[in-house]
């Protein structure tokens, strides 16, 4: 567990990424089902998983890049990359 201010880890967002898709489906995946794609999300669903990450990481995603939600591991380098430049930009 992070504490406050701490840097999360790639695998870190990876697995909250996961419990935010698990909540949102109703289904039980983990780390390594990392495609999405076959599991065939509507656009209430995708926006949900928005929702949530944007909610859990005190972030604004633009819809490019929702757009780019095609696995969990994609979906946390996204995360990773705008809480870094928050960071930086915070410095």
């Amino acid at each position: 567990m992070n504490r406050p201010g701490e840097k999360k880890s790639l695998a870190d967002i990876e697995n909250d990424v996961v419990h935010i898709v698990n909540l949102a489906t109703g289904k039980t995946i983990d780390r390594t089902m990392d495609n999405l794609e076959p599991m065939d999300l509507d656009s209430l669903t995708r926006l949900e998983i928005v929702t949530m990450i944007e909610k859990k990481f005190a972030l604004t995603l633009t819809e490019d890049v929702t757009g780019q939600f095609k696995s969990i591991s994609r979906i946390a380098r996204i995360i990773l990359y705008a809480l870094e430049a928050r960071s930086a930009a915070d410095r």
